[in-house]
């Protein structure tokens, strides 16, 4: 957070909330629509909306902007040589008015009703995650700029911060209740999509205000003994590069969880034997025909003395390219790994091919960590499935990281 927040001018704050509403309705607008006709507050029918394009630039143009720029502009208004204020005032003039059904202005609606928070931006920058967050193709981009820019001046992006419960139950009672108000968008805005929409900006703000983090979780884990007894082992390691070849379940930026197991480990490390360097190389959905033609390249360059791949293997030609990172890797002079599963239901198509991954992974040279059984079998197993039903909680990921680290400094071995 910046130390200036707090002499931002609340009328400028408020200022670039709205315009930050207003950016992302035009952007989803023309996303959506491109040239059809819409009226003027975003729904379908009436006249042309132009100049949406503009308007998109702009929202890119604050939402990518130096926070330390816009806190200055926010400090007096007067100071915009790097066209903060143009780009806000731009968005706020606008021709574009929002209906009241729109799921933003509901939100915001819900939220100035039932928040005791004085703060009249709150309601807005939290509204604006969700409207954005709704729209899922661009999680890993605007959604993570919207974040960083909230945080570091200071404004609300929780709902925990304004004063809302965002327990299970109440978040069910909210998302129910939109679901029945807000008017049909070209995605999904049922009791459903709404609940994930929350519990990814609930994550993500804990996790980008610092609550929960990579580093958090590595001090929970470092005081159980099953971490603690590994601290001469891990402090004996020899400095070495580790590189992780992996999907979305690698991904600390994920919404699932505030740290990727692997992310937990690599702070392990950091604290422990910092002469051991992790790097991530990583995309959402990979399968390993993807990280041959795009990521494999990324890896190799890390020069890996050890490498962990964690990629979607469903079908023959996934276990080729398989082969081919395993044996290009080894041929490096890098040591791999993969799990023998990561995923617990054993009726799923990922699952299904797990044999058949670790019998070839292991004839072209891997080591197979094996975690599978461990974890059908955990006591938290319930707890381990994201709300999608496809990602992980951090729960999983913390067990993950037990193993993961214990496996890396001797404490565990590889199947045979």
């Amino acid at each position: 957070m910046l130390g200036g927040a707090a002499v931002m001018d609340e009328t400028l704050k408020q200022k670039l909330v709205d315009a930050c509403i207003r950016g992302v309705h035009a952007s989803q607008l023309r996303l959506f629509y491109g040239g059809r006709e819409l009226s003027s507050d975003g729904t379908p029918g009436g006249f042309v909306v132009t100049g949406l394009g503009e308007l998109e630039t702009a929202l890119e143009n604050i939402s990518s902007a130096d926070s330390q720029r816009i806190a200055a502009w926010m400090s007096n208004g007067k100071s915009d040589e790097h066209g903060i204020g143009s780009a806000v005032d731009l968005l706020n003039d606008a021709p574009l008015t929002l209906s009241h059904v729109l799921p933003v202005t509901s939100l915001v609606r819900y939220l100035k009703s039932h928040s005791p928070s004085d703060d009249p931006a709150g309601p807005l920058s939290v509204a604006n995650l969700h409207q954005a967050v709704l729209e899922v193709d661009r999680d890993a981009t605007l959604v993570q700029s919207l974040f960083r820019l909230y945080v570091d001046l200071g404004i609300p992006v929780s709902l925990e911060e304004l004063g809302v419960a965002d327990d299970a139950a109440g978040l069910d009672k909210i998302a129910a209740a939109l679901s029945q108000q807000v008017c049909a968008c070209p995605y999904d805005t049922s009791a459903e999509a709404w609940r994930l929409a929350f519990e990814k900006v609930k994550n993500w703000g804990e996790q980008f205000r610092g609550v929960f983090t990579a580093e958090t979780y590595a001090a929970e884990l470092m005081a159980l003994p099953e971490i603690g007894e590994c601290e001469d082992a891990i402090k004996a390691m020899p400095a070495q590069s580790i590189c992780i070849l992996g999907h979305s379940f690698t991904q600390s930026m994920h919404w699932s969880t505030h740290a990727s197991f692997t992310d937990i480990t690599a702070s392990i490390f950091a604290q422990w034997n910092p002469a051991i360097r992790v790097a991530h190389v990583s995309g959402n959905h990979l399968s390993s025909t993807g990280a041959v033609q795009d990521r494999l390249e990324q890896v190799l360059a890390h020069q890996p003395d050890r490498t962990l791949v964690v990629v979607v293997v469903r079908e023959d030609e996934h276990i080729e390219a398989l082969e081919e990172i395993i044996r290009r890797l080894r041929a490096a002079g890098s040591e791999v790994n993969v799990f023998d599963s990561i995923v617990f239901g054993f009726g799923s198509e990922q699952s299904a091919w797990a044999p058949e991954v670790s019998k070839r992974a292991r004839q072209a040279g891997a080591g197979v960590v094996a975690v599978k059984e461990m974890l059908a079998a955990h006591p938290q197993r319930d707890d381990f499935e994201a709300l999608d039903v496809v990602h992980m909680t951090p729960v999983y990921h913390k067990v993950m990281a037990i193993e993961w680290t214990r496996f890396l400094c001797g404490m565990r071995s590889e199947e045979r």
